[in-house]
């Protein structure tokens, strides 16, 4: 190594200076960082259970729309029996009306 290529305070012989921070500092900062993993783990938990709480309030709310979707579904499939009774019941009646109407026009 030349000269130019050391540049100033990287001397490869002496080691780097190093600063060091007082045990109790280092202890208060560590502290500190686990107040905050803990407080966030915590934050965590709390998130979980809330979105587990939602999803089941959702699913709540999805089925009590399922059972009004049925009820209307099974008032819509009752409407439709009787609508298809009341046209049977007219279109034998029709029927019975051309047989009268027949019968009356070969009578004749």
């Amino acid at each position: 190594m030349s000269e130019d290529d050391v540049k100033k305070g990287d001397n490869p012989e002496t080691p780097p200076q190093v600063e060091t921070v007082p045990k109790s500092q280092y202890t208060k900062e560590k502290q500190g960082l686990l107040t905050d993993v803990t407080a966030k783990r915590e934050r965590i938990r709390q998130l979980e259970t809330e979105n587990q709480q939602l999803k089941a309030s959702q699913f709540q709310v999805d089925s009590e729309d399922l059972s009004e979707a049925e009820k209307k579904l099974y008032n819509m499939n009752e409407q439709l029996i009787k609508d298809r009774a009341t046209l049977d019941k007219e279109k034998s009646e029709h029927a019975e009306e051309r047989r009268k109407a027949q019968a009356k026009t070969l009578a004749s």
